[in-house]
């Protein structure tokens, strides 16, 4: 499992951690704030790219050799980040990176689909969704350390550099090749017939659009919150900072509580109605904060808004990868979730900060526009019936290992 959470917890790492330093990083590469705004679209058009790759890719070749393979490339193109003198070198070393970071966190998802099945999948996605909700406080944490210390922007790619080759190590003693434990068996599909068929089961669709929504509320979150806070209600950045950081760090206490206290007592369709409807209720929130201009209102909605992500996004990622492992093809199903999370999710999620023009009032209105979708989706379908869900997470439980001490991997009989 450790190995897995260093896999997962890439994508925030590499987007986040350099942030403290982004002003120096313009200032040696040149291009001003088109610079900054480039290094995280170039890292999250290619790292969205690379679901599309490498899940499918791994349904075929397996999911272990990726995973390293893809690290190590990855740990590569950050030391040509860290070490570039001009932009076009830099942005070509980010799209490499991007690209290549997708397989260990894509392919950590298929791993635990190819063993695990019914509650303890869940408790898994549960238990990564833990760090992913922690890892973007931690990340420009680290970042702003190592300014204090004296360094610059590239000494935070260093730092990536280095994790990524712990989580290399990680993977190479830490995972198994799982990819064999359904291979040859009767429900195995030809990658188009796969695609076809996972398209088709109802429980996947309603996953990603909801996956579409909530990303787009997330990653809008993200980028506009610090001018909703600074410019807007013209607060200073060291409270903008504190309230960002204390809403990460109660999101991650709720996955916590989530993960040990009520992960067996509630259904997954119930506790993805109560998330989904938790982000519709804070954007509200947030709506009529931001149009009666109280900053507290506001960030009241903020908190509910990462409170049911926190909730959300575990369980549809358990939920979309459920449907592909029912068709031998977890590598594929986990390619359709990024893409929706990170392409299409973070596209709709610019295009609204983009539409409204700077008005914190007019974002959070298209905001619940858009919670809406994913609330109406949720609640106004009988597909994520339970008797559903078991039905497809019987359909093919992963036998044991035959070799190797890979105990953590083993199913748990009892689901």
């Amino acid at each position: 499992m450790p190995a897995l959470v260093m896999c997962a917890v890439v994508a925030p790492l590499a987007t986040d951690l350099y942030l403290p330093g982004l002003t120096s990083m313009s200032a040696d590469l040149g291009g001003g704030s088109v610079t900054a705004q480039a290094s995280l679209t170039t890292f999250l058009i290619s790292f969205s790219v690379g679901f599309l790759i490498w899940g499918p890719l791994s349904d075929r070749v397996g999911r272990r050799r990726l995973i390293i393979v893809g690290g190590l490339i990855f740990v590569a193109a950050t030391a040509v980040c860290a070490l570039s003198t001009n932009l076009t070198v830099f942005l070509i070393a980010r799209s490499i990176e991007g690209l290549f970071g997708a397989a260990p966190t894509a392919l950590s998802r298929a791993v635990v689909s190819d063993v695990h099945r019914g509650q303890l999948a869940a408790k898994k996605f549960a238990s990564l969704g833990i760090f992913n909700s922690a890892a973007p406080v931690v990340a420009p944490a680290i970042g702003t350390l190592v300014l204090l210390l004296g360094a610059d922007w590239r000494s935070m790619f260093w730092c990536v550099v280095v994790f990524g080759a712990v989580m290399v190590g990680m993977s190479t003693t830490g995972i198994p090749e799982t990819r064999r434990l359904v291979q040859g068996e009767p429900h195995q599909l030809a990658f188009r017939k796969a695609a076809i068929e996972l398209l088709r089961m109802p429980v996947f669709r309603i996953a990603c659009i909801v996956t579409v929504t909530v990303s787009a509320v997330f990653f809008s979150y993200l980028g506009a919150s610090e001018s909703i806070t600074v410019t807007y209600f013209g607060l200073p950045p060291a409270v903008y900072g504190t309230l960002v950081t204390a809403n990460a760090l109660s999101g991650s206490l709720i996955a916590v509580i989530y993960r040990t206290r009520l992960i067996h007592r509630l259904s997954t369709a119930l506790v993805l109605r109560i998330g989904v409807s938790i982000i519709f209720i804070g954007v509200a929130i947030a709506v009529i904060g931001t149009g009666v201009g109280v900053a507290w209102l506001a960030w009241a909605g903020f908190f509910g808004l990462i409170a049911g992500n926190t909730l959300v996004f575990p369980t549809l990622v358990y939920l979309t990868q459920l449907s592909g492992a029912s068709l031998g093809a977890g590598g594929l199903a986990s390619a359709g979730s990024g893409v929706a999370q990170f392409l299409l999710g973070a596209a709709i999620g610019q295009i609204a900060v983009s539409v409204s023009g700077g008005s914190a009032f007019l974002l959070c209105l298209i905001l619940a526009a858009v919670a809406s979708v994913g609330l109406t989706c949720v609640l106004g379908t009988r597909t994520l019936s339970e008797h559903r869900l078991k039905a497809l997470g019987t359909v093919a439980t992963a036998p044991r290992l035959a070799t190797g001490d890979e105990s953590s991997f083993v199913p748990d009989s009892s689901t």
